[in-house]
């Protein structure tokens, strides 16, 4: 547990620096894969801004949820925390609602920002975890296996637990890698989305019973656990209504040449339908290109008897003169 990096005179929060790596690395995905969805760098940073603070909002105000009963004791709690306590799931609700509020103003298709931007954020998650190890939350129960962690004395994790964090931050990055994977496959917006909502959603009900510290509870069940029964349905409602095909078709982002300007993205299904007539007819623009050279060359005698033609025209005229010279007037 070393919850601060020491550079010096200056102490670096190591929660607050894995966040920030987690945040890096999922833009790096998300611009590593931006060509599969038919938006501009424009709407995409927008886009990005408004998740990540309506994340932090949604993230913040679930925490006060949780911790409710401690603000009606102590209202003053509600400053004291303004920097410390998110609550992931939180910061995944607000998120969503904020991405889905910027594509109902634009007027783009929501399920192509939630599969571009998922499978990065699971990734920046996973990492982020680290940051939860680091600084001694989200610990887990106490176990004397051979996989159990040492936490130190004095500290709200100490004793020997499970590492309920170095565990979720391995499914998160494998789990977020083989989304991209999928996601890059897709024909239509909406499998990578409804694969993330019912495999994290269980993953979360799960790992939630191996966990130890305080974070509130509906009835037998922890927060995250109630939230998590919700994000499954969720995820099952998407994954049905995307394979009745009434999800929006994939479209690739398109850059013209010359100008530089967007244009609106080809489907996946057009895109492969132009790739297989080229394989399929590799000479077509040749023989057109060729057309009118092929037309020349099957004529040759008559483009020469014109070339003749063209020649002889003067010599003509020159005889003509002369025969009139010779004529007698009657």
């Amino acid at each position: 547990m070393h919850p601060y990096l020491q550079i010096g005179k200056f102490q670096l929060p190591m929660f607050g620096l894995m966040m920030l790596c987690g945040m890096i690395a999922a833009f790096i995905i998300i611009i590593r894969n931006r060509k599969y969805q038919p938006y501009d760098d424009d709407d995409l940073s927008t886009m990005a801004i408004v998740t990540i603070l309506s994340g932090f909002v949604g993230a913040k105000l679930l925490y006060w949820l949780v911790e409710l009963d401690t603000i009606i004791q102590n209202p003053h709690f509600l400053l004291e925390s303004i920097t410390a306590g998110f609550v992931f799931y939180g910061a995944l609700i607000g998120g969503v609602l904020g991405m889905a509020i910027y594509a109902k103003i634009k007027k783009h298709a929501l399920l192509a920002y939630t599969d571009l931007v998922l499978p990065a954020f699971m990734v920046g998650q996973g990492i982020g975890r680290i940051g939860c190890f680091f600084a001694g939350c989200c610990y887990g129960k106490l176990t004397d296996g051979w996989f159990a962690v040492t936490f130190p004395a004095g500290t709200a994790a100490a004793g020997t637990r499970i590492p309920t964090q170095l565990m979720e931050c391995a499914f998160c990055v494998i789990c977020g890698i083989l989304l991209m994977m999928s996601m890059r496959k897709e024909k239509h917006y909406g499998l990578t989305s409804a694969v993330y909502l019912m495999t994290y959603g269980v993953w979360r009900f799960i790992i939630e019973f191996f966990r130890d510290d305080d974070r509130g509870s509906v009835g037998v069940l922890s927060t995250s656990q109630f939230i998590g029964i919700f994000i499954v349905l969720a995820g099952i409602a998407l994954l049905i209504i995307y394979l009745k095909g009434k999800t929006p078709a994939v479209q690739m982002f398109q850059k013209t040449e010359t100008t530089g300007e967007t244009t609106d993205g080809e489907t996946v299904d057009e895109v492969e339908e132009l790739s297989t007539k080229n394989v399929d007819n590799p000479s077509e623009n040749v023989d057109n290109a060729g057309e009118n050279g092929e037309k020349d060359e099957d004529n040759p005698v008559e483009t020469a008897g014109e070339d003749q033609k063209e020649e002889e025209s003067p010599a003509s005229d020159e005889n003509s003169k002369e025969d009139q010279k010779e004529t007698p007037a009657e």
